[in-house]
């Protein structure tokens, strides 16, 4: 049995590259087959000239459109569209799931306050009742939410009745407010920042005794009505808390996301 030539591709030999183009041992046995019958040497070449690269090139290419098919032309001048069609074929978007799972309401205990932490991403959706505190903690932020005209609260305290100047160092507010930044303290009408008091529940404490000569302490504070977020979806992440403070229970629903 004869052996096969150095050079000769083999019978599983693909005739295409993986870049669409014919295989160098194809062009080289083509040009050995072109050299032996056309009256060549009939000798194979060690090297491939750019001549015979681009000649054997033109000989395989693909046809360029005449413009009788339509069709055709558009195929061969734009094969990038169809390829696009087919991958927004295979990967088609998935439709949206947001909000699509069923909602549910929350029982609410009938005594404030009520603390609810998210176990995933949720809107949470409140109304009714009288809400006078609402505040979202994510991470190690507490971020009080809403407010409206109705919202916010005034209070005065007058000396020798309502504290001692000198002494008292803390005021008991009429209604909780959920943070000190809700609040505005004056002193006679100057201003208090809020690194001078704190604010735990309704108990307002300064960090030192109101100063002998204050003749009021004015306090006015942005508290919460669940009229104002009745309409409002608030969006929670996985680990947020809530906590309300009311005097009549409100409703609360939970929409998954």
């Amino acid at each position: 049995m004869a052996t096969i030539p150095t050079g000769f591709p083999l019978w599983n030999t693909p005739f295409l590259d993986p870049s669409g183009r014919v295989a160098e041992v194809w062009i080289r046995f083509l040009l050995t087959l072109w050299d032996r019958t056309g009256g060549g040497s009939g000798e194979i070449p060690d090297t491939l000239t750019i001549e015979d690269v681009l000649s054997t090139e033109a000989l395989f290419a693909a046809p360029s459109p005449t413009g009788t098919d339509a069709f055709q032309s558009e195929m061969a001048m734009a094969p990038a569209r169809d390829e696009a069609k087919l991958l927004e074929m295979i990967f088609a978007p998935v439709q949206s799931t947001e909000y699509t799972r069923s909602a549910y309401s929350l029982p609410m205990p009938p005594t404030s306050p009520w603390t609810y932490t998210a176990g995933f991403r949720q809107g949470f959706y409140l109304s009714g009742g009288s809400v006078s505190s609402f505040v979202l903690q994510r991470g190690p932020m507490a971020l009080p939410l809403g407010n409206s005209g109705a919202d916010i609260a005034d209070q005065t305290f007058v000396a020798g009745t309502d504290f001692t100047p000198g002494s008292t160092t803390s005021l008991t507010l009429s209604q909780s407010f959920g943070a000190k930044q809700r609040l505005w303290v004056f002193f006679d009408g100057v201003f208090q920042g809020d690194d001078q008091y704190s604010l735990s529940g309704t108990s307002l404490t300064f960090t030192s005794a109101i100063p002998v000569g204050v003749s009021s302490v004015y306090v006015k504070g942005l508290s919460l009505s669940a009229a104002g977020l009745g309409t409002q979806l608030i969006e929670l992440n996985a680990g947020d808390i809530v906590s309300l403070t009311y005097s009549s229970v409100p409703a609360v629903t939970i929409i998954p996301r």
